[in-house]
């Protein structure tokens, strides 16, 4: 069996892997994804629960940012999380 897409009635792309394709990548059944087109490729990503504890100070400025920039406050928590991430991978 190859991988398939298939665009259902509804409108949405049902994508079928060949089994064990997802295992394989990681993925397990109630996963939860982030889909992006890049060219002519669906990138398909892992979302994670991040439980963090914060001030209520920080918070509303955190929410103030995400209004400035036009984005929920859930975009601003995984673009400063990227960040630090990315920042500490640099000076490993």
């Amino acid at each position: 069996m190859k991988n398939t897409a298939t665009i259902v009635p509804s409108g949405e792309l049902a994508i079928q892997f060949q089994p064990g394709f997802l295992e394989a990548a990681g993925f397990k059944e109630g996963n939860k994804v982030n889909m992006r087109v890049d060219g002519q490729t669906i990138v398909v990503e892992k979302l994670v629960n991040v439980e963090l504890d914060l001030d209520d100070e920080v918070l509303v400025k955190l929410a103030l940012l995400a209004h400035e920039k036009d984005i929920t406050l859930n975009q601003v928590m995984v673009e400063i999380l990227e960040n630090a991430i990315a920042n500490s991978n640099s000076e490993v």
